[in-house]
């Protein structure tokens, strides 16, 4: 906790990339802690590609809260990128464990933003298959078909 606490007192926030989130999901994330209490901003969460890809796009999202103190909706359009308000069930559960050891307690409504990547990212099987956390239901990964077929089993 002292590392993160100096990297924000530093740099403002810190990028939190979970790479073997099993047996959560079989898709790792990442998520910013800090931008809320340098930046008066909520904090930003990405599924669904590469730790890499995820690494980038946040990067490039904070760029612009650390610039002009908020996102430039348009700029987003233009990557194909949007943005979600994480549900609130999904603040209480185990996605953002290292932001609530910092803080004491579950992160509040309205912490976070998901970072949602366009369909055209992905092949024709996958285009729908990034969990979306601004629906209450709880999330699951991989396709329906492929669950049905584990369950028959």
């Amino acid at each position: 906790m002292l590392d993160l606490d100096l990297t924000i007192r530093t740099f403002g926030w810190q990028l939190t990339q979970v790479s073997d989130p099993a047996p959560i999901s079989t898709l790792p994330w990442s998520y910013t802690i800090g931008l809320g209490e340098s930046y008066d901003h909520a904090e930003l969460m990405m599924i669904g590609v590469e730790l890499g890809t995820q690494s980038m796009v946040i990067r490039r999202v904070v760029s612009m809260i650390e610039e002009r103190g908020q996102i430039d909706h348009d700029e987003l359009a233009r990557l194909g990128l949007s943005l979600v308000e994480v549900h609130r069930n999904h603040l209480r559960d185990h996605w953002f464990g290292r932001w609530s050891h910092r803080y004491g307690e579950p992160p509040p409504d309205g912490t976070f933003l998901q970072i949602v990547p366009p369909s055209d990212w992905f092949c024709e099987c996958h285009q729908h298959s990034v969990p979306r956390f601004d629906r209450p239901a709880p999330i699951r990964f991989g396709n329906r078909a492929e669950r049905r077929r584990q369950r028959r089993r």
